[in-house]
């Protein structure tokens, strides 16, 4: 027999499963839809079990609430995310419950070699990331970083949308680049395409994923770019990613490539633009090594400049395009979704801190939205990039 429950995801978004008692078998298994609440009406249980219970929407525990039997026991597990406005932070602080926590130096494999790396990682133990996630407390207050009324909004359906994944593994039969490039031109499996392209790329280091995606830009009066590729690769070297881009490159002759600086994001870089075996693309003056932690110089209409943190200024972009209908996400990639859905950012010394480690493609999408509004500035567009941090939730003491 087994009891718990199990999150699944489909089309419809996250869902949870409902175990229920049965003669025969011991326990049946039931999924319902938990993004509004609508399929938890009617259902009446002696046990929930909630995962992820901090991300439930307000609409959601409504509706679960009273599936609950009188008597009946409920139990939440959840990583805290820092926001107060919500059932979840609410019945922490109730006396109906028994609150347990579980902070990370609790699992026997826990080591100092690990504290160092998360400490580097979240960049402090007094960070919003390491509270959460590592101390299993509230921590600062924190904002969602996008509005989920607008990604929904966003969430569409696009035709020729397609992910690719590519692992270390699959590649490792390979004897030599012609190998290796042959099977990454056979993985994409694209061919030449037309209109206006633009490429972002977040590239992983050591264990992290990587992430690069590609935008078309819609021809007419209102330019709307839609997310037509995504392409994840675990285990991958920079010299293959090198040459995965360069592949992009001749097939979609983007306007603009983006790249995170950080990781092995630097070293692509650079052998894209030095290394002879690329030059000919002459992808120099459309690709750009982004740094997130430094500045970038926007022009202004008096002929200055304005310059603004990149970071702040990559995700405002990604919100004014959201709240303008200006992009699109395919309503499939449920991991595209939960990413938006779950990246929050917290208000430190006039700065703004996003949260780090399950953001991969949001910097991916951050650095191609940049290269694309950068590139229309040069060409004299009207600048429509809002260069103010978005609050969501305002939370008042």
């Amino acid at each position: 027999m087994r009891e718990g429950a199990e999150r699944v995801k489909s089309d419809a978004g996250t869902r949870i499963a409902v175990w229920r008692r049965t003669r025969a078998v011991g326990y049946a298994a039931g999924r319902h839809s938990r993004r509004y609440g609508d399929a938890f009406r009617s259902l009446h249980v002696e046990r929930v079990w909630v995962d992820e219970g901090a991300w439930l929407t307000e609409a959601a525990w409504k509706a679960l609430r009273q599936c609950l039997k009188s008597g009946g026991r409920l139990r939440i597990y959840s990583t805290p995310n820092g926001l107060r406005n919500t059932t979840y932070f609410r019945l922490t602080s109730s006396k109906q419950f028994t609150v347990f926590r579980w902070p990370s130096w609790l699992n026997p494999n826990w080591s100092e070699e690990r504290e160092r790396e998360l400490v580097e990682f979240y960049g402090g133990k007094d960070t919003a990331g390491w509270q959460h996630e590592v101390s299993g407390e509230h921590g600062k207050p924190s904002y969602g970083a996008f509005i989920q009324e607008h990604l929904d909004a966003a969430c569409q359906e696009i035709i020729e949308y397609r992910t690719v994944r590519i692992t270390g593994d699959d590649l490792s039969g390979c004897q030599d680049n012609a190998q290796t490039f042959d099977l990454l031109e056979a993985m994409l499996d694209l061919v030449p395409q037309a209109g206006v392209f633009w490429i972002g790329a977040d590239l992983g280091y050591t264990n992290d994923p990587t992430e690069i995606v590609v935008f078309q830009d819609a021809s007419g009066e209102k330019s709307v770019a839609s997310l037509v590729l995504r392409i994840h690769c675990e285990h991958v070297a920079y010299p293959i990613l090198s040459m995965l881009i360069s592949l992009l490159e001749r097939y979609f002759t983007p306007a603009g490539i983006g790249i995170d600086n950080g990781g092995n994001g630097g070293a692509v870089v650079q052998e894209l633009l030095t290394l002879d075996g690329y030059r000919p693309q002459n992808m120099s003056g459309r690709l750009r090594g982004v740094d997130f932690g430094g500045v970038t110089a926007l022009p202004s209409p008096d002929g200055g400049e304005i310059r603004k943190r990149t970071k702040e200024l990559m995700t405002s972009i990604i919100n004014g395009m959201l709240q303008r209908r200006e992009i699109r996400f395919s309503h499939s990639d449920l991991d595209l979704q939960d990413q938006f859905t779950t990246h929050t950012s917290t208000m430190t010394n006039n700065a703004v801190v996003y949260s780090k480690g399950h953001d991969h493609i949001i910097d991916a999408v951050r650095c191609a939205v940049l290269v694309r509004e950068l590139g229309r500035l040069n060409l004299g567009e009207t600048q429509s990039v809002c260069v103010l941090p978005l609050l969501t939730a305002p939370i008042f003491y």
